[in-house]
């Protein structure tokens, strides 16, 4: 339910949680943090009386010998790591749950800034976003929430409210501001997304630097972590033969994330931005070497297995054409960025990429792009052989007939 009236603040937008479908998704959660409750409970349970039994030498219950150290720790990593993401996933269901049940958003416009109190009960957060950073408000595409194009990506500002009532909430939130939705977009950079330059002094896009040495550092953690369990289990005296390949396993992973955490410390693949050309060259212990190299840019829409919308930018070479075969046409292009649900992040970083560069872009997740796509698609079936040849004839629309 959405209330908008006009304050001495400036345009106040008040939405709250309704619709009877939110009661059986609460059902659902509740349920689940039943389960999920039991599950903490006995998790932890575990680990207090096993860490004590390790501490003091006493059996964990009557009749049980004393706990092995090494096949201890490892049960005790394995359980923590366990708990942590189980813990985790409680905390965001229980927050899903009050969401449902007693959410309330409310967007000030006023003549300077908007104002997103976002919350639940006694729990709100605030954001506050500049006017001359905000070029449009709109509904976004999965969902029935509503966003703002930024200069900083596109925002989600509430997902509370009637379906019916977003595209009138919008309307007025554009009014009040005078942007006009409609606009031509010259597209800007996503969150998380850098122009920078190259040691070569070249132009180049590049992920957030702060956001992977983040991601490095925790990687490093687990990477060490794993690596001190495992090592200790392999070549413990105690250890019987089976706990050790445990440990192998434990050391394994820890390489793993000990190889995660290289790539993004001392690797990063980068877009140098030039006139006309796009090229994605891969830069090692200051070194880069040249992997893909776009002249044009294309916007796609695609469904995975549970029906969930993707959307994805893709570069394509010199040699990309409609004519090739599925397979071959995959050479000739290079994912650049993918999001699922709203493609609002992607099409401003096409259309950014496409006006800082001078490529063209082609979009295809319209109606006509759809359609456009569906005959590219064809003609490939059709240059596939003699099989795909018969499958594209009965493909193909009748006169008047339009691909959905």
């Amino acid at each position: 339910m959405a209330i908008v009236a006009h304050t001495s603040n400036g345009l106040e937008v008040t939405l709250k949680a309704a619709g009877l479908g939110r009661f059986f998704g609460a059902a659902f959660l509740l349920m689940w943090l039943a389960f999920w409750v039991v599950g903490e409970v006995l998790v932890g349970s575990m680990l207090l009386q096993g860490g004590w039994s390790l501490l003091t030498g006493l059996p964990p219950g009557e009749g049980r010998a004393p706990l092995e150290t090494a096949p201890a720790i490892v049960a005790g990593v394995f359980l923590l790591g366990w708990l942590a993401f189980w813990t985790l996933g409680g905390v965001l269901a229980g927050k899903e749950l009050l969401r449902l049940l007693s959410g309330r958003d409310r967007l000030v416009l006023g003549p300077d800034a908007i104002m997103v109190e976002r919350g639940f009960g006694l729990l709100r957060e605030r954001q506050t976003m500049p006017r001359v950073s905000v070029r449009r408000f709109h509904r976004r595409s999965r969902g029935h929430a509503v966003g703002a194009d930024t200069d900083h990506g596109s925002v989600e500002l509430s997902d509370l409210g009637a379906p019916d009532e977003i595209d009138r909430l919008v309307a007025a939130l554009n009014a009040e501001w005078r942007l006009d939705p409609d606009a031509p977009r010259s597209g800007f950079l996503p969150e998380g997304w850098n122009e920078a330059l190259a040691p070569e002094g070249d132009a180049i896009l590049i992920k957030d630097p702060s956001r992977r040495k983040k991601q490095a550092m925790v990687l490093w953690v687990v990477c060490l972590s794993l690596a001190a369990v495992g090592g200790y289990v392999l070549f413990a005296a105690t250890a019987p033969e089976s706990l050790r390949v445990i440990g192998l396993i434990i050391a394994a992973g820890g390489g793993f994330a000990g190889w995660g955490a290289y790539r993004l410390s001392w690797c990063r693949d980068e877009w140098v931005l030039g006139a006309g050309r796009l090229r994605l060259q891969r830069r090692v212990h200051g070194g880069a070497q040249p992997r893909f190299e776009a002249l044009a840019l294309r916007l796609e829409e695609h469904s995975d297995s549970d029906g969930d919308l993707w959307y994805k930018l893709v570069a394509l070479d010199a040699g990309a054409s409609p004519l090739l075969p599925i397979r071959e046409a995959r050479r000739h292009e290079c994912g650049v960025m993918s999001v699922a649900g709203d493609p609002t992040d992607v099409d401003n970083l096409g259309r950014w990429l496409a006006r800082r560069c001078g490529l063209p872009l082609e979009d295809a997740t319209t109606a006509e792009g759809r359609a456009r796509e569906a005959e590219r698609l064809r003609q490939q079936l059709a240059a596939s052989g003699r099989v795909g040849r018969w499958m594209a004839r009965r493909l193909r629309p009748e006169p008047g007939e339009r691909y959905r």
